[in-house]
């Protein structure tokens, strides 16, 4: 393995803004790969895999109780040689799994790899305002990934899609911290994202996925006594 990262980190307006930067490149070799077959997994040794990008963070306070901050990054992700990768049910279903080093395997050479979404961002805002009595906050980050696949095999039906998550929050605690309440939202998009998904066992063109949480909101309360 061959690896080098070059990062920087710089303070401006007194401290009040601050930017990070890393450039970053990884050169893997004999890698083994796990995917999901349908009925057993399939393990591949990915003779070459190169990762690299970019990685951009920064911080501004524009007020003393406003903070505005973001991150971008760019991620390459491919394999260079990678005649072992494992097909899909429907490949293999279809009989047109190429079996290029072995049964039931295929070339990935040159794809990108999974769970790998090219550019990812986010983006935040926090505001704290302090009564006599009490402390106001409101949250707010917006998150951005690009579309990536759900499996090793890079099956396109278990390809996420790009997506755009919001979360916010207001709350208010009394001074003391003896008590608190949070008005929240998360995923208020309520866009539809998967950890995970692979082929169900002995069934082409059926998937087995693991959703994330749907939209969610409520209210929550607390006092120490």
């Amino acid at each position: 393995m061959t690896a080098w990262e070059l990062g920087v980190k710089q303070d401006f307006m007194d401290g009040r803004a601050r930017v990070a930067t890393a450039i970053y490149r990884s050169e893997l070799e004999d890698l083994q790969v796990t995917s999901w077959g349908g009925t057993s997994f399939v393990v591949g040794n990915a003779a070459e895999l190169t990762v690299q990008g970019i990685e951009i963070e920064a911080q501004f306070a524009a007020t003393d109780a406003l903070e505005i901050g973001g991150s971008y990054a760019y991620l390459d992700h491919e394999f260079d040689s990678y005649p072992g990768a494992g097909c899909s049910v429907v490949e293999i279903g279809l009989g047109t799994c190429p079996n290029s080093s072995g049964e039931g395997t295929k070339d990935l050479s040159g794809e990108r790899g999974a769970f790998a979404p090219e550019h990812s961002a986010s983006l935040y805002l926090d505001y704290n305002h302090a009564f006599d009595w009490a402390e106001f906050n409101f949250h707010v980050d917006v998150n951005y990934k690009d579309e990536f696949f759900l499996d090793g095999d890079l099956d396109e039906n278990v390809l996420q899609d790009s997506y755009t998550k919001v979360d916010a929050s207001i709350s208010l605690m009394s001074l003391e911290g003896t008590w608190e309440v949070v008005l929240y939202g998360r995923n208020l998009t309520d866009e539809t994202t998967y950890t995970a998904s692979v082929d169900a066992p002995l069934s082409p063109g059926v998937y087995i996925g693991w959703v994330e949480e749907p939209r969610v909101y409520g209210i929550s309360a607390a006092y120490n006594f």
